[in-house]
């Protein structure tokens, strides 16, 4: 199997955000390069930044190594997006979030034989995932899945994945952890397509509910999780949001003092 090179993809005009180079990609352009690597067997690394990857950035540092591992790193959520506005580093065309288009991908994934392994969630939500995606897209190749709160550092996880043959790994473990994890193991995996999804597997089982259309067209949704879960998510937003603007600032006023 051929590997890409590390640098992302050139075809992708991108946008600095803090050090982080953001692929300025859309769903349609995400699923194209994808069908390409398949059919040309070349591995293809993807991942997503959002504000609380640039918060977690500043005090992990080898996470910034492990996004910077990735061939894309496309936006997610409305943080980003803003801040490629306010920085002009230059502002993103696309506000993207990979859950608004996975049941599109999904459906590409039926039509092109495309197989797919998840890894993360827990057992439960797993099994809810795959039965809801097994009665909405019948012929979907699942070829396995795995807990991502069990052993994930056990050389058994790289064999399942590797004997299941997948096209698509998804990992669903939550940043940064996903990411790391994709960094230590991506040379040992025989998959093509290794990405980093986040709580889609959670989506996929029905098991988190998302905001109003028009609070997520407004980049609001967020909100709707804070009010839902104040405990879980009290330190990655009531405490994130503000250290990203700081970041934010700080940033623009470096640009500013030296020019860039």
């Amino acid at each position: 199997m051929n590997l890409l090179s590390n640098t992302k993809d050139a075809a992708f005009s991108k946008s600095k955000i803090i050090n982080i180079n953001i692929d300025d990609v859309n769903c349609n352009q995400l699923t194209s390069k994808i069908s390409r690597s398949i059919k040309e067997r070349e591995k293809l690394i993807i991942n997503y930044a959002n504000a609380n990857s640039i918060r977690i950035i500043e005090n992990k540092k080898e996470f910034k190594l492990a996004l910077n591992c990735s061939n894309i790193i496309h936006s997610d959520g409305i943080g980003i997006w803003l801040a490629s506005g306010i920085l002009k580093s230059p502002k993103l065309i696309n506000r993207f979030n990979f859950t608004d288009c996975a049941l599109n991908f999904l459906k590409n994934c039926q039509e092109n034989g495309w197989s797919l392994f998840l890894l993360g969630a827990n057992d439960k939500i797993l099994s809810s995932a795959k039965n809801n995606l097994e009665n909405r897209f019948p012929n979907l190749n699942i070829v396995g899945m795995l807990n991502g709160y069990n052993d994930i550092t056990s050389k058994n996880v790289i064999e399942i994945i590797n004997l299941a043959k997948p096209d698509i790994l998804w990992i669903g473990m939550g940043t940064p952890k996903q990411e790391m994890w994709i960094k230590e193991n991506k040379d040992f995996l025989d998959c093509l397509i290794i990405q980093s999804v986040g709580d889609l597997i959670t989506h996929l089982a029905s098991k988190k509910e998302r905001g109003p259309l028009i609070v997520q067209k407004m980049g609001l949704e967020w909100t709707i999780r804070l009010i839902n879960h104040p405990f879980k998510y009290f330190d990655r937003y009531i405490l994130g949001i503000p250290i990203f603007l700081f970041l934010l600032i700080r940033e623009l006023a470096n640009k500013r003092l030296f020019k860039i």
